[in-house]
């Protein structure tokens, strides 16, 4: 049974959210999907309001564009509303990450995912403006998603995702059950799973059920009569809740069919970082049966045996307790007419979250408009129709929270179910008289000014990376209060050839040098910026014809991260800032303890193999007459060898999960290492900017991480800075090249533009920016540290981050430029190396064979690409590197 497919990590507004989503999925999306458009954007009724009434919206912050559209047409609606679309992330970096704090007290209007506004006290009860609306019809939406039976109504659905039994068909099959059809019970699911537990040697090797989570279930939830939280009331103690708390427990120690994980207890009990092991049993044949959301069926990659069913039906009749999503409305609003018309418009659109996740539309009638239900897999249908048919209103509010010590209690200690729900009964009484307590003051702070608000006479597109697109939306504000009638539209969706200026990795210049303004002019002219004012060698790969073609931004620094508080206990001294590969290993030995299966060091991308070239000066690329470069396979021979090494030989580096040619996703990869790190298997590991959530979730776990620079190897030097800078480029075709050079030298001049090096050493070396790139770091720190949160904190780390990053500069050579490798025709020579690596780490081919079978690969494929002149159309030489391996054929797409 293959993994689930997909990496569950949380968005930017993660304390918003229950279930998060890998907004990247790889999975194709079906030709029948309709284009999500503003096409059905009617029946917005206008505010009579003779004045401009300017109200905010928070969204998730990758969302902002998307809003952005549908809002244009509601304001053509609404002329009397301006809606100004604001990030989630930002606002909770703004105070302090306290999220739905900082977004009720800026923001008019609020994203809600999953059901769960962490502190209802912050929303306004939208049920008086339900009923003083005339034309709002509460029964074109699902069942179960509007309660007009309660008192309050803190938001309004606008898409939804229902629970389902995901089960292994075979192991049906196997122990001789019928697949369970829509509206099976609870007595036919517990005998179901008491038959398919299977152990082996007095170990369970099969469980017959794995819940995706404790707190959510909705085998308990569908078993309740009426909300855990009705009316502000806790019901813990209510005959209901006790019956079906007892039956979720009985599931783990009575009938042991289910099991108990840490991952299920609340996060204040996990003790240390943790990965939920319950996704590892469910990708890994471990479940027979398990529960994820409906979408999770359509963009997964199941085999043929998995299949597909509704939650058993309760006593009661229920199959589903929807996760849902929508809008509420801050209490702090001054102006709840306009906020009610525009949670209403949204309501009536389709769902705005990446289209590969099919949530339900919360409205029938957006459904039929857009086609919904053909779009659902026949296999998903029926079951989807039955959980909606038979939804239960949300049982398990936020404030429920406590329901999970109480099951924890009775599982691990064995107090009885009326004891352990009483106790949570007394917590939930005070969270919720805490919460009534909060006070929002109606505030002008977030209000924009309510008056007609003129189009700005110029604005420039600036296309930019995922990782700093928040930052630079953010800057865009102070250069627009700089240059009043400039306004910078920054997306991270424009392609290069639409956008006026951009931000770009050297490592695409093959593609897009022809689109490039020389800036040699700029410089002359401007005294404020000089080539001198950056590091060395961040203009290497950024001049043609002897022109500079773009401004350095910043330099993805590789470094070495490292458990600092398992080398503290070990007694090992930690890494120097010129430390060199013999020191390397030497110290990745120590730390090395086979026996208790810790290792010294782990790599998880190959991404030491490409500094080996640097480190030892071996030059795999060679000139060649007739394609311009070749590849010279044996001289990477001790390259390879080294790092192959310290797998096969001196077992500091566990075996290689694999990277290029297994099956794995590369979520499962991250996710193996991950729980490696977590569990101080591993010591040393390479860091990575982009991805810093494993360090923080350490820190935050009281893990404390430590950097160091990539050793020196046998050539003095350790990487190829050059290769790894991203730069500020302006587009030929632009009419605004004057603005777009004021706005890039800007950008460059900024200490929060990036928490990659900034190109500029000014910049780099001050002390905001260290503060800014060890912010986060100390946002993650346990609530009764003392450092929490504190400047101190966030300084130290940064500037720990900062002395390795310009210690990597020291040691740095442009000799090996391997960037090339990735945007052209050589890219599969890279690939073919890095196979030769594996096979000889994993000890399945001598150095000697697995290079020449390489180099055949490469010469053949480099014919093919002669032959079909195909050094400049990816789509050609990519068919000859199929061509040539179809090993290549699942990588490229063949």
């Amino acid at each position: 049974m293959r993994s689930l497919g997909r990496l569950f990590f949380c968005l930017s507004y993660c304390v918003l959210c229950v279930a998060c989503r890998d907004a990247n999925s790889n999975k194709s999306i079906p030709a029948t999907l309709p284009t999500r458009s503003t096409t059905n954007l009617n029946s917005v009724e206008p505010v009579e309001n003779s004045v401009q009434t300017s109200i905010t919206l928070a969204v998730g912050d990758d969302q902002i564009e998307t809003y952005q559209l549908l809002l244009t047409a509601f304001e053509s609606e609404q002329e009397q509303i301006k809606v100004q679309v604001v990030g989630i992330n930002e606002l909770q970096s703004e105070n302090g990450g306290n999220t739905i704090e900082a977004v009720t007290q800026r923001a008019d209007v609020f994203q809600v995912s999953g059901n769960l506004i962490q502190n209802t006290a912050f929303a306004l009860n939208l049920k008086p403006l339900i009923e003083a609306d005339p034309d709002f019809d509460v029964g074109d939406f699902l069942p179960g998603l509007i309660d007009t039976s309660s008192a309050t109504i803190w938001m309004l659905p606008t898409s939804a995702e229902y629970p389902m039994i995901f089960y292994d068909g075979s192991a049906f099959t196997e122990s001789g059950l019928a697949y369970p059809e829509p509206g099976w019970t609870l007595d036919e699911f517990l005998t179901a799973a008491q038959t398919l537990t299977r152990q082996d040697n007095g170990e369970v090797s099969r469980w017959g059920y794995v819940p995706n989570s404790l707190r959510g279930s909705p085998l308990l939830a569908t078993q309740l009569v009426a909300p855990l939280i009705q009316n502000g009331i806790p019901r813990f103690t209510d005959s209901d809740v006790i019956a079906a708390s007892q039956w979720m427990v009985d599931l783990f120690t009575r009938h042991q069919v289910t099991p108990w994980l840490a991952s299920y207890k609340p996060q204040d009990r996990h003790g240390q970082f943790y990965r939920p092991e319950q996704w590892d049993l469910m990708g890994s044949g471990q479940a027979a049966m398990w529960q994820r959301e409906h979408s999770w069926w359509q963009t997964g990659n199941f085999q043929e045996n998995v299949a597909v069913t509704t939650i058993p039906r309760s006593v009661n009749g229920y199959a589903a307790d929807p996760l849902v999503g929508g809008f509420a409305i801050s209490r702090g609003t001054l102006n709840a007419d306009a906020a009610w018309q525009l949670i209403n418009f949204l309501s009536r659109q389709p769902p705005t979250t990446p289209s590969e996740w099919y949530l339900v539309p919360a409205r029938r009638s957006v459904a039929v408009t857009m086609n919904y239900w053909e779009t659902v897999p026949s296999e998903l249908k029926n079951p989807l129709q039955y959980a909606i048919e038979n939804n239960v209103l949300m049982r398990l509010p936020p404030e429920s929270a406590p329901i999970v010590n109480a099951l924890v209690d009775m599982i691990e200690n064995g107090t009885p179910a009326e004891t352990a729900l009483a106790s949570a009964q007394t917590i939930a009484i005070e969270q919720i008289t805490e919460g009534t307590m909060v006070d929002i003051e109606p505030s002008n702070s977030f209000i924009v000014p309510a008056t007609t608000v003129e189009k700005t006479t110029t604005e420039i597109q600036f296309a930019t990376t995922w990782h700093e697109w928040a930052a630079h939306r953010t800057l865009a504000s102070d250069f627009e209060s700089e240059y009043p009638d400039v306004t910078v539209n920054v997306s991270r969706e424009l392609d290069f050839a639409r956008a006026d200026c951009f931000a770009a990795p050297v490592t695409v210049l093959p593609r897009i040098e022809s689109l490039l303004l020389p800036l040699d002019s700029f410089f002359e002219l401007d005294p404020s910026v000089n080539p001198d004012d950056f590091y060395a060698g961040t203009f290497d790969q950024l001049k043609t014809n002897g022109q500079i073609i773009g401004l350095p931004a910043w330099i993805n620094v590789p470094f070495i991260e490292y458990n600092r508080s398992l080398f503290a206990k070990l007694g090992i001294v930690e890494p120097t800032t010129n430390w060199t590969l013999t020191e390397f290993l030497q110290i990745a030995q120590a730390l090395t303890d086979e026996s208790i299966g810790r290792y010294g060091f782990v790599d998880w991308t190959q991404a030491m193999l490409e500094h080996g070239f640097t480190q030892f000066g071996i030059n795999p690329f060679v000139p060649d007459e007739t394609s311009g470069t070749t590849i010279d396979f044996a001289a990477a021979e001790p390259v390879i060898l080294w790092y192959a090494d310290l797998v096969r030989l001196h077992h500091i580096q566990p075996p290689l999960p694999g990277y290029l040619l297994d099956t794995q996703t590369t979520s499962e990869r991250w996710d193996h290492f991950e729980n490696m790190v977590a569990e101080e298997q591993v010591a040393m590991w390479v860091g990575s900017i982009a991805n810093q959530a494993l360090a923080e979730r350490l820190t935050q776990a009281g893990v404390e991480v430590g950097i160091a620079p990539v050793p020196r190897g046998a050539s003095g030097h350790n990487v190829n800075v050059a290769d790894r800078v991203t730069a500020y480029y302006i587009s030929t075709e632009t009419p605004y090249r004057q603005l777009c050079w004021e706005w890039i030298n800007f950008l460059s001049r900024q200490p929060t533009a990036s928490t990659y090096l900034p190109a500029r050493v000014e910049i780099a070396e001050s002390t905001e920016f260290a503060s800014h790139v060890g912010a986060e770091r100390a946002a993650y720190l346990p609530a009764e540290s003392e450092l929490a949160g504190s400047a101190e904190f966030a300084h130290r780390v940064g500037t720990e981050r900062t002395v390795a990053y310009r210690a990597a500069l020291i040691y740095s050579h442009d000799g090996v430029a391997l960037s090339a490798t990735r945007s052209n025709w050589l890219a599969p020579g890279w690939i073919w190396l890095g196979i030769v690596y594996e096979q000889v780490a994993k000890e399945e081919a001598g150095i000697n064979t697995a290079l020449s079978e390489a180099t055949r690969f490469f010469e053949n494929y480099r014919a093919c690409v002669i032959d079909n002149n195909a050094f400049t159309d990816q789509a050609e030489w990519r068919q000859c590197a199929i061509d040539a391996d179809e090993r290549l054929a699942e990588r490229y797409g063949g």
